[in-house]
């Protein structure tokens, strides 16, 4: 099958935020920001959480999470988190694109230009 193609920087940044607004209870919306989600198992998670940016250091990331095609493709079962709505999260994500420093955006461009450099090999060999 043909490779799929590689996320863009935004995207890989959208991937960070989205987690770092869910795992994080300060950022819910909820009254009891007490609780934070526990639920969130892998198999195999990043072992480069070091290289990440300070504020996204501690999320909890599946290995190639940056990777298209890296993850499953059942989602036949969608559950809710129910924490924010797919709008808000989008309206933020944007927001916070907008206002990243520096260091997460070079972050997320050598995440991109290193996932297409692999998706271009893929290709000659496709």
């Amino acid at each position: 099958p043909k490779p799929p193609r590689p996320f863009t920087e935004y995207h890989i940044f959208s991937q960070l935020e989205r987690n770092y607004i869910l795992q994080n209870p300060s950022n819910n919306n909820t009254d009891d920001k007490k609780e934070v989600d526990t639920t969130i198992t892998f198999t195999d998670i990043d072992p480069n959480a070091s290289a990440r940016p300070p504020k996204y250091r501690n999320l909890i990331l599946p290995n190639q999470w940056h990777s298209k095609g890296s993850r499953p493709k059942c989602r036949s079962h969608r559950k809710n988190h129910g924490k924010i709505t797919f709008v808000e999260m989008t309206k933020l994500i944007s927001k916070r694109w907008r206002e990243a420093d520096s260091i997460t955006k070079c972050y997320c461009r050598d995440l991109s230009v290193r996932e297409l450099k692999r998706y271009r090999e893929e290709m000659k060999d496709y």
